[in-house]
């Protein structure tokens, strides 16, 4: 497999999918080397109708190519996973080599009555950066009624770690999140979806990224009217 880039800028490593025939091993044997024949984190998840999905991490030179290989046959020591998740108390901590994220911890409840949106644990808790201290700090701001909340590890690396938050409001809609942490990369991704059935402006959640921070000097700044 060859990846070329066409646009001169070149690409930091990122996510690469693949959609492959499902390997009779449930890919086991599958490993993925790159030009110079070392073993990368690659990720299977089976899908539908006898496909597949292959996910590793790639990246390219500007106007270079990058020369992978893609191989079923189990040949060659599978590479380590670069990214782990452990539990924390309530929580779960979704890493990489250069980040960590706190999420909460698995959960599928139904409310005989309902709960407050507010009392519930925000999709992201807080981050941790290579200096290893953890910062930031996620609450729910509405007050919406849930009727229940699904929190699931969807995926455990050795490529990328991912939790899926969902809240189903009493009144109607939904709030759904996914976050990831991918190899090498240096952010967690964030994916929202939400139906505004409920209340126009009334799902939401913060992150307060000053928490944790112990800064010597302050400033505040106004832009166009729009706060400070």
């Amino acid at each position: 497999m060859t990846l070329k880039d066409w646009t001169g800028r070149g690409f930091a490593p990122d996510l690469v999918n693949y959609t492959i025939p499902t390997p009779a091993d449930g890919g086991k044997g599958l490993r993925v080397l790159d030009a110079g024949g070392k073993s990368l984190p690659v990720q299977f998840a089976p899908g539908e109708k006898g496909l597949a999905s292959l996910s590793f991490v790639a990246s390219l030179p500007p106007n270079g190519t990058a020369n992978y290989t893609i191989r079923s046959d189990g040949q060659g020591p599978a590479a380590l996973p670069a990214v782990s998740t452990t539990r924390d108390g309530n929580t779960l901590v979704l890493a990489n080599q250069l980040l960590a994220v706190k999420v909460p911890a698995p959960l599928a409840k139904t409310y005989d009555t309902p709960m407050a949106a507010d009392k519930l644990p925000a999709p992201l808790l807080a981050f941790r950066g290579p200096d290893g201290v953890w910062r930031g700090e996620g609450t729910i701001l509405q007050h919406l009624s849930v009727k229940s909340v699904h929190i699931t590890q969807s995926a455990d690396g050795p490529v990328f770690t991912e939790e899926r938050y969902r809240l189903d409001y009493v009144g109607g809609g939904f709030y759904q999140a996914v976050i990831r942490v991918t190899d090498q990369a240096p952010f967690a991704q964030v994916s929202e979806e939400f139906d505004l059935g409920v209340s126009a402006n009334d799902h939401y959640w913060q992150l307060n990224l000053s928490k944790g921070w112990k800064p010597d000097a302050a400033e505040f700044m106004s832009v166009a009217g729009q706060g400070h």
